[in-house]
C-alpha cells in the first residue's frame, strides 16, 4: 500500500509542481528535476506531462494498448493503468481518481 501511495503522490506532484521559468516548465519531484525529452504543457488549465518517461522514472515497464487508449505500467509490486480521456485509473486494481 506505501509502494501505491508513493507512486500517486510522485504522479500527483509531477503534475502538479510545475513552475514557470523564461517560459519553460521545470519538473521536480522530491527536488530532483525530471528532464524529459519532450516538454511538459499546459493545456486548458491542465499541465501534460509525457506519462511513458514520468512511469518509467517510478522503474515501471510501460506497455501502449492502442485499440482501448490505455497504457500500463508495472513491475513486481504495481500494476497502474491509465486510458485516455478518463477521470479515473487502476492501482493494483483498485479505482483511484486522477
Amino acid at each position: 500500500m506505501k509502494k501505491i501511495s508513493s507512486i500517486l503522490l510522485v504522479l500527483m506532484l509531477v503534475l502538479s509542481s510545475v513552475a514557470f521559468g523564461e517560459s519553460d516548465l521545470i519538473n521536480e519531484v522530491s527536488d530532483e528535476e525530471l528532464i524529459f525529452n519532450i516538454k511538459p504543457i499546459i493545456k486548458d488549465g491542465l499541465t501534460l506531462v509525457p506519462l511513458r518517461e514520468t512511469l518509467e522514472y517510478l522503474d515501471l515497464e510501460v506497455t501502449w494498448d492502442g485499440m482501448n487508449r490505455m497504457v500500463t505500467g508495472r513491475n513486481e509490486d504495481t500494476l497502474v493503468k491509465l486510458q485516455i480521456d478518463n477521470v479515473s485509473g487502476l492501482v493494483n486494481d483498485k479505482s483511484v481518481i486522477l
